[in-house]
C-alpha cells in the first residue's frame, strides 16, 4: 500500500495537460490494441480455460493488465537509469501516466463486473461507493493537503503531525476501499494523487518514508510473492496454463511492436522508437500487487500466478539492459 502510496504522491497530474497528442496517441494504441489482440487470444482458447478465468470478467481484467504500462514501475526504472531529464525520459512518463488513467479506469470496471457476477445491484452499489470515495479523496482530502501547504510558511518542512496523520490515512483508505470490495491498493494511490507533487508536503512525505517503504517494507512484500510461486507446479498444470500463457505473450510483443511502430508514425528516430517500446513494456511490482489480488478473488490459482511472476520476471529482465 504505501509503495503506491508514494508512487501517486511522485506523480503530478498537472501534467497531463502539457502532454501532446503524440503520447495520447501512443498510450491509446498501446494499451487497446495489445488487449485486443490478447482478448482475441483468449476467446479462441477460452474453452481450455479453468472456469473462473474463462469468466467475461475474469478475461476483462486479464487483458486490461496485460496491456497497461504501470507509471509507478517505470518511474524508478527511468530515474536509475538517469533517464529523467532525457526526452526518452519524460515521454516515457507521460505516456505511462496516461497508461495509468486509462488502467484506473479498467480496474474499476473489472471490479464492478466481479461485484456483477454474484448480484446484478452489487455491481451499481460498488460503483457508486467508488464515486463516493474517489469524490471525497479527490474532492475532501485533496483540499485539506492544500490547505496544509498554505498553512507551511515557505521554505519551512511540514509539520511532523501532519505527516503521521496523512499516513495513518494510507490504512484508512485502504480499510475503507476493502470494505466497499474496492481493491484494497487503489485508496492509498488515489490518496498519494491527491497530495501535489513536490515542496512542501510532497517532498517531505517522499524524503520521510521512501527509504523505509523501498527497502524494508518492499522486500517483505517480494519474500510473500516469493511464498505464493510453485515453480514445479508448472511443469504438472501446463496444458491448463497455455491460454493465458499465450494471451500475457500475445500482450507483450504486440504492445512492443505497437508502441514501436506509432512513435515511428510521429517521426521520431528508430532508435527512440525502440527504446520507448521496451521502456513500456516493463514489468514489475503493480503487476506483482494485481496477480496477488487475483489470487484473493480466487481468479487464479498458484501455477497461474507462478507463470505469470516468472514472466513478469522475465519481460523486466530483458528489457531493463
Amino acid at each position: 500500500m504505501y509503495f503506491l502510496f508514494i508512487s501517486g504522491v511522485k506523480t503530478d497530474l498537472t501534467q497531463i495537460k502539457n502532454v501532446g497528442k503524440k503520447q495520447w496517441y501512443i498510450a491509446i494504441f498501446g494499451v487497446s490494441i495489445p488487449m485486443l489482440c490478447s482478448l482475441f487470444i483468449g476467446l479462441a482458447l477460452q474453452k481450455s480455460m479453468e472456469k473462473e478465468l474463462a469468466r467475461a470478467s475474469s478475461m476483462l481484467g486479464v487483458t486490461s493488465e496485460l496491456a497497461i504500462t504501470a507509471f509507478p514501475v517505470i518511474y524508478p526504472i527511468i530515474r536509475e537509469l538517469n533517464l529523467l531529464s532525457s526526452e526518452i525520459g519524460r515521454m516515457s512518463l507521460s505516456t505511462a501516466l496516461i497508461s495509468d488513467i486509462i488502467g484506473i479506469q479498467f480496474v474499476v470496471i473489472f471490479e464492478a463486473a466481479k461485484q456483477a457476477e454474484h448480484k446484478s445491484m452489487a455491481a451499481l452499489w460498488f460503483l457508486i461507493y467508488s464515486f463516493f470515495i474517489g469524490a471525497s479523496i479527490f474532492g475532501g482530502v485533496r483540499q485539506i493537503m492544500i490547505w496544509i501547504i498554505k498553512a507551511t510558511p515557505k521554505g519551512k518542512s511540514v509539520e511532523q503531525i501532519y505527516v503521521v496523520f496523512i499516513l495513518l490515512g494510507v490504512l484508512l483508505t485502504g480499510f475503507l476501499c476493502d470494505l466497499g470490495g474496492i481493491a484494497v491498493a487503489n485508496g492509498p494511490l488515489w490518496l498519494g494523487l491527491a497530495i501535489p507533487d513536490g515542496p512542501p508536503l510532497g517532498a517531505t512525505l517522499v524524503e520521510k518514508t521512501e527509504t523505509i517503504v523501498m527497502d524494508i517494507l518492499m522486500p517483505f512484500s517480494f519474500a510473500y510473492v516469493g511464498i505464493f510461486t510453485d515453480i514445479s507446479s508448472i511443469y504438472t498444470h501446463w496444458p491448463h496454463l497455455q491460454p493465458l500463457f499465450f494471451m500475457a505473450l500475445t500482450a507483450y510483443l504486440v504492445k512492443m511492436v505497437t508502441v514501436l511502430f506509432t512513435s515511428y508514425f510521429f517521426n521520431m528516430p528508430f532508435r527512440d522508437c525502440l527504446a520507448l517500446s521496451l521502456v513500456l513494456s516493463l514489468r514489475g511490482e503493480v503487476e506483482l500487487l494485481i496477480f496477488v489480488h487475483w489470487m484473493d478473488l480466487k481468479m487464479i490459482t498458484r501455477p497461474y500466478f507462478t507463470m505469470l511472476v516468472l514472466m513478469t520476471i522475465g519481460v523486466t529482465s530483458i528489457v531493463t539492459p
